[in-house]
């Protein structure tokens, strides 16, 4: 972290992280873990194997890319985020992370193109990359893999720990990549990226700050009466017991003429069409369970402020949004 100047503001109870020349957070060798990380890495306590944490992203390729500027726009990354660089380390019991002054990442070809099946064998082998568990000690909290399946055609495989970035980090990753690899192949490696005004680390001790102080308490309260005697919601399920899960995704896809439609209604209706889906999504709850007093856990990016919008790092957030249903609706 760079020692960076903060300038802590308060929007709506919302804390907002901006650089400011007023005070100065020092970086201590050992950093606490934010807010949301605690709750990842108890959770990865309980089960260390799990890859249900773990951001898989491939990249298809048309043509023949250039190994040694891939390679070395993905370590130029690995070297610009702190985050990349973290460990995840204990002591009595107290979990800490630590940034390690240089990560070698470590990249390499595997040819498929041999393979009965190319296709299929990329994706076993995609699998297997994505849920191969992360040593948190150890690290590095990312692995990335290319894969040739034909002659002219390579699947580009990155593998994320959900503790070191999340959904928005994807798109940073993803453009600060496309823009390191053009300026490999163009000859303008000198020509970096915008320096960052601030690292991961800096975001975390702010927040420490912050959690100390009486906005937070406000909000403390004001979540503790909005939740207050929040009943389970019991659905229907197939009598499975046990602890044990496997999750799957569903995905529905709208036409344009139902796309024009839905947000013709959310608009006349004064709503966005968040708002609109997810009362649907309620509705939908309240027909199976026949409960009226329904909460939906909704992720939130959490990037409140210029300074950490280009950051990778995991600030996402999960709101509880409670609705009282009235069967008439």
């Amino acid at each position: 972290a760079k020692g960076i100047s903060w300038e802590q503001t308060t929007t709506g109870e919302q804390a907002t992280i901006e650089p400011s020349t007023k005070a100065t957070i020092a970086c201590p060798e050992r950093l606490p873990l934010s807010a949301s990380q605690k709750h990842l890495w108890v959770l990865h306590q309980l089960y260390p194997n799990t890859s249900a944490y773990h951001i898989s992203m491939v990249l298809n390729i048309k043509g023949i890319p250039s190994f040694s500027a891939l390679q070395q726009s993905l370590q130029s990354i690995v070297n610009r985020h702190e985050s990349l660089r973290t460990v995840f380390l204990q002591e009595n019991n107290q979990p800490y992370t630590k940034v390690l002054p240089r990560v070698e990442l470590c990249f390499s070809v595997i040819d498929l193109t041999e393979a009965v099946e190319p296709a299929a064998e990329a994706t076993r082998y995609c699998k297997k990359l994505a849920q191969t568990p992360f040593d948190l000690e150890f690290g590095p909290l990312l692995r990335s893999q290319l894969i040739k399946t034909e002659d002219n055609r390579f699947q580009l495989v990155l593998v994320l720990h959900h503790l070191i970035a999340d959904g928005w980090s994807r798109g940073v990753l993803f453009q600060e990549l496309a823009t390191n690899y053009r300026n490999h192949i163009q000859g303008k490696a000198a020509q970096p990226l915008p320096e960052l005004t601030a690292q991961y680390p800096d975001y975390v001790l702010q927040q420490q700050q912050w959690l100390k102080g009486e906005a937070c308490q406000r909000q403390k309260a004001y979540w503790q009466q909005q939740l207050a005697e929040l009943p389970e919601l019991t659905l229907p399920s197939d009598g499975i017991g046990g602890t044990d899960f496997v999750s799957m995704t569903c995905t529905q896809t709208f036409s344009i003429e139902q796309t024009q439609a839905i947000k013709a209604l959310a608009k006349n209706s004064g709503v966005t069409v968040f708002m609109l889906l997810l009362a649907i999504f309620k509705l939908l709850l309240h027909r199976y369970t026949c409960q009226r007093d329904i909460a939906v856990g909704v992720p939130v990016a959490g990037r409140n402020s210029s300074a950490i919008e280009p950051l990778i790092g995991f600030f996402v957030n999960t709101l509880v949004l409670r609705s009282q249903i009235a069967p008439q609706q």
